[in-house]
């Protein structure tokens, strides 16, 4: 591509690779998945976790995935800047299953199943928070 001489190229050419590699993403992750069964009409109200979830799926993540703990279940959403073909989500606490720690070198993270469809792994403090929730 000719971007030197044509530089509003570079924009668009970005904004296609950045929404590429969310629809990417969204599929490797289970999120699309997810979707079709668990699509969200409205956040309910709950005990909201942003910046905790650290793996979708065989998704690494980075605050890009947020919760809201609610008594109907398991609200998940991306953020902002990720929300291309990410969908909010509602899932049932009856299909969340788990968790399962797993540690790294000297931290733990616990992994829930998401619908026998993906994972969700998240820290020890949204653990706790959502055992306190589910007990």
């Amino acid at each position: 591509m000719d971007f030197e001489n044509k530089p509003y190229l570079l924009p668009i050419f970005f904004a296609g690779m950045w929404l590429f590699m969310s629809a990417v993403f969204s599929l490797t992750s289970g999120w699309w998945s997810l979707a079709r069964r668990f699509r969200a009409a409205e956040i309910p109200s709950g005990q909201r976790i942003t910046s905790q979830v650290k793996q979708m799926g065989m998704v690494p993540e980075n605050r890009v995935t947020h919760m809201v703990l609610s008594r109907f279940g398991l609200y998940l959403y991306a953020s902002f800047l990720f929300r291309f073909m990410h969908p909010a989500l509602l899932i049932p606490w009856s299909c969340v299953r788990g968790p399962r720690r797993i540690n790294t070198l000297w931290w733990s993270t616990y992994e829930y199943e998401l619908d026998s469809t993906s994972n969700i792994r998240v820290t020890k403090s949204a653990h706790e928070a959502i055992e306190r929730l589910r007990s």
